[in-house]
């Protein structure tokens, strides 16, 4: 991908081919911590954001690294405008910083026993995923990705209203899910509540609009239900 280093200045902030040099060989070791020791001294979330949606699609890319490692819910809107950007590179680079905000939002401690439920789940042990789960929402009970992943949980056994209570719970914390709205789609559809599901659905494509799984799902819907409205 071809950057021509152009430069975005913000008030005394470093220029964007700076960030491409302080950030580059961080990114390139996958070294976060390092990354984030540089980052906090000389770049501002504002600064970051700004560059994250100007022209040039590596500072972007490069940005939209660096607000996830630096994280927190300054960080998520600029990251949830950037699910619209014309590059599928910065769409993919701001889902995973989302991610990475939303998993670190209760602290290093709780990210470690949710990623251990989040690895429960991809071995397909979902009892053992939702004690664990069970025990971080006890502790944190505003920590909206961890009723998230037990919204997967329980989807994975068919405990579909189950996961149902938990995406509601979600979404009420974190409007801006856009994995739990699907996540609600997939559960309304299993139950045939297929307006529901519907309206889940494009909620889910409002804020991250390259989800073609989810257009497909709407479809798949569409096929089943005659009056429909159509897939936008």
């Amino acid at each position: 991908m071809h950057c021509d280093l152009e430069a975005y200045r913000h008030g005394r902030q470093p220029h964007a081919a700076g960030l491409l040099k302080e950030a580059a060989p961080y990114i390139r070791d996958d070294d976060e911590p390092g990354l984030l020791r540089c980052l906090r001294p000389n770049w501002s979330i504002g600064t970051l954001a700004e560059l994250l949606h100007g022209d040039d699609s590596v500072v972007s890319w490069v940005a939209a690294y660096c607000l996830g490692v630096i994280g927190g819910p300054v960080a998520v809107m600029p990251l949830v405008r950037a699910l619209h950007h014309d590059d599928a590179a910065v769409v993919s680079a701001a889902e995973d910083a989302l991610w990475r905000v939303w998993f670190d939002e209760a602290g290093k401690g709780v990210r470690r026993m949710l990623q251990t439920a989040a690895d429960h789940i991809g071995e397909t042990r979902y009892n053992a995923a939702t004690a664990t789960l069970d025990e971080v929402i006890t502790r944190n009970p505003a920590f909206a990705e961890a009723y998230n992943q037990r919204a997967i949980a329980r989807y994975l056994q068919e405990d579909y209203m189950g996961a149902i209570a938990d995406g509601k719970r979600t979404v009420k914390l974190n409007r801006c899910h856009f994995g739990a709205h699907a996540g609600l789609g997939h559960a309304y559809t299993h139950l045939g509540h297929f307006a529901q599901a519907f309206s889940c659905y494009r909620a889910a494509l409002s804020i991250h609009p390259r989800m073609e799984g989810i257009r497909q799902s709407m479809r798949r819907i569409q096929s089943l239900c005659t009056h429909s409205a159509p897939v936008a």
